[in-house]
């Protein structure tokens, strides 16, 4: 059963830090378990994934966001920053997996730390994916091996032909211009 909130989180939800969403799905995650700090660290990187943060940096030294990006009033800030830099020691184990390499994924829990940054489940995987496919294409493994002797259209002048053959033969090429330039004929 939904649990209404209570106390500085109304407050906050009420100031929109939080949403009744981001509370809701930290109260299931938390399955009746009572961490204050931890109800906390899953608003807020409910809030930040919200806001289209992939992460959230947590140290004792360092926040970012930092909390004063979801309201102006310091208390709040200075509230939800002391809540943070409990929850990242005091986080249930059932909640957290705490990454030592990058390509970990097999383990299913909520949210993962890796040195400091927190994500979600589903944005660790995401980056940690992209990382991947990131990794083959500068490693050449997806390049595209043309088949001698091939040509280039007539109607695309100097700059066209150059982007076109650098994409031919790197891992990665990126073209870019203006509107009108002739990238997406180009790339066609």
């Amino acid at each position: 059963m939904f649990k209404q909130p209570s106390g500085l989180m109304a407050q906050w939800i009420e100031k929109e830090v939080f949403s009744y969403v981001d509370y809701f799905f930290a109260e299931r995650l938390l399955k009746d378990v009572g961490h204050w700090d931890s109800l906390v660290l899953l608003c807020y990187l409910l809030a930040s994934a919200r806001r289209g943060h992939l992460s959230v940096e947590i140290t004792q030294q360092r926040l970012s966001p930092d909390p004063s990006s979801f309201t102006d009033e310091r208390q709040i800030v200075e509230e939800i920053s002391s809540c943070l830099k409990k929850a990242i020691f005091l986080c249930p184990d059932f909640l957290v997996h705490r990454v030592e390499d990058s390509s970990d994924t097999c383990i299913a829990k909520p949210l993962y730390e890796y040195k400091g940054l927190w994500y979600l489940h589903k944005n660790w995987s995401l980056e940690t994916k992209g990382l991947a496919r990131l990794k083959k294409v500068a490693r050449g493994s997806l390049l595209l091996k043309p088949k001698a002797p091939y040509s280039l259209s007539s109607k695309l002048n100097q700059e066209q032909k150059q982007a076109a053959l650098s994409a031919l033969h790197s891992p990665l090429s990126l073209i870019s211009g203006g509107p009108g330039t002739g990238k997406t004929f180009t790339a066609s």
